[in-house]
This record gives C-alpha cells, structure tokens and sequence, in this order.
C-alpha cells in the first residue's frame, strides 16, 4: 500500500497549486495532510472558510475517507467552530486532529509550544541558533515530540519546520508552501517536497520504502 505525506502546504499560497497534480501521480491509497495544511494569513479569509474551500476542492482529487487530517499552529486557534467542522467530516483519524498513531508511524505536525506568544518566540530563537548549529532545532523537536507521545521506536512524520529530510527513524516532511524554513537551514537541506511510504497494513519494515520527493524533480518552479 502507499501513504503520501503532504505537509505545511499553505493554502492559499500559490506554491501549493500543485498538490492535486502531485495526488494524481502519485494515486496513493491513503493521504496524511500534517498541518498547516491552510493559513489564513494569506488573504483575507478565516481559516474555516479556507477549510470548506480547500477540503471542497481536494475531494474531488481524493476520498475525504481514506485521508489522515492533522492541524498545525497556522490553521488553529482554539477554534471551535474549526473544530466542529473538521470532526464532522468522515476522516480516518476520526476526532485525533493533533496527532495521530499508527502501526509503527506517529503523524504529528510539530508545534510543540501550546501559544501563539511561545511559538513566536521559539522561532525568534530558533533560528538563532540554527545559524549557530543547523540540526539543533530538528533533533530537539523529533526528541521532544517522542517524549511527549511515548513514542521511543517507530516512524516520527513531523513538518512545522520546512524541511525535507530524514534523520534515522526521524523523518521532516518538507512544505509545499514559499515560506521560509530555519535560518541555519537554507540551502542545507531540502525544502519544498513531500514524502511516500511504501507499506503493509501501516507497518514500515524498510526504511527504504520511504522516499522523499523534492518538488523541483516534479516541477517547472
């Protein structure tokens, strides 16, 4: 079977124009979407109206039923009303829209800090000291993550940080958005891209069925 991981993509951001072509080729059997997957700071709408717009347009491309749905720190609030709407749709993860465990593989979007205040302050400090030592910051956040989900062994999917790349049983899932990744890290490692998985029954017996695709062998931009 194959999973398509697809994170950070930012919607409305234009660079995310390609996800329904990268669904296409793809034809997985099943899709995770791991946050951050609108950002209502592009534009002018509220982030469930970017929701309905979104999710509108993506089930036309794929089953709404056999996709994995997580929120990110750009396309939550503590909105309710979100909430309400997206536990309403018929996902595979059912009410779990922060993290969700599986098999072997733990999907979570990465933004550890519970406010908007720390976040922004984590960033500021962040990419401070990624200028100083690049894969602090990464390293931190997949060990911290594991703590926090007591996830010792097994697959981490994370995204929140732009990057793509894979670090042992650690794996960034990149971003189809323009934004910025951490300081420290442009042109250190990918960062437009996304990632597939070959597997059985949600089981990876092969890190090698792992595959990160970076978005400019599969497009012009």
């Amino acid at each position: 079977m194959k999973l398509l991981i697809i994170s950070d993509a930012h919607y409305p951001d234009k660079s995310c124009s390609g996800i329904f072509e990268i669904i296409h080729r793809e034809s997985p059997d099943n899709i995770v979407l791991l946050g951050d997957n609108v950002d209502s700071m592009i534009g002018n709408k509220k982030t469930i109206d970017l929701y309905k717009e979104f999710l509108e347009k993506y089930s036309h491309h794929f089953p709404i039923k056999d996709t994995i749905l997580l929120l990110g720190d750009n396309d939550y609030g503590a909105d309710k009303e979100l909430e309400q709407y997206l536990h309403s749709m018929d996902f595979m993860n059912g009410i779990s829209l922060f993290s969700f465990r599986i098999g072997n593989m733990l999907f979570f979007h990465g933004n550890i800090e519970k406010y908007k205040s720390a976040e922004k302050m984590g960033s500021v400090i962040g990419n401070i000291v990624s200028k100083l030592s690049p894969w602090i910051i990464p390293d931190m956040l997949a060990l911290l993550t594991r703590i926090k989900y007591r996830f010792t062994k097994g697959y981490l999917f994370i995204g929140h940080i732009h990057i793509l790349s894979i670090k042992g049983n650690n794996i960034f899932c990149g971003t189809l958005s323009s934004k910025n990744t951490l300081a420290g890290l442009e042109g250190k490692a990918e960062k437009k891209g996304y990632v597939t998985v070959e597997h059985e029954g949600f089981f990876i017996d092969d890190p090698g069925k792992i595959i990160l695709i970076p978005y400019w062998k599969t497009s012009r931009e």
